[in-house]
């Protein structure tokens, strides 16, 4: 009578070479990973990168928005109520604009920072 034991094995277990065995060192793919006991780190390169992008960004809109700042020509009368109403309208719409355009891509560059560089476990 044959003895049987408490934990069947299969035969891929009982086949399994030994060195093959699992061990607790991790995988080379997994070494950009903080250990259990330590809170994920950021990419310190991919953070500073993505910033500077941003500020340069920042830096050529302001530049641009600087450069073609709306200006009332000399023939026309500056204390006419109706042209001042229009070049209110005028420098209020090249303001939102600029700061759509310098503002948007660096909260886009921040989001996707905090996705690509983001913290790793």
């Amino acid at each position: 009578m044959a003895i049987m034991s408490a934990t069947p094995t299969t035969r891929f277990q009982r086949n399994a070479p030994q060195d093959l065995a699992m061990t607790s060192d991790p995988h080379p793919r997994d070494r950009h990973t903080a250990p259990d006991n330590e809170e994920p780190r950021r990419s310190p390169w991919c953070s500073r990168v993505s910033l500077l992008i941003a500020l340069v960004w920042m830096v050529v809109t302001a530049v641009h928005g600087y450069t073609t700042w709306p200006h009332i020509p000399m023939d026309i009368s500056a204390s006419d109520p109706e042209t001042r109403a229009v070049f209110d309208a005028v420098l209020l719409r090249h303001i939102l604009i600029h700061a759509v355009v310098g503002l948007g891509p660096l909260l886009g560059a921040a989001a996707l920072a905090s996705l690509v560089c983001g913290k790793r476990k």
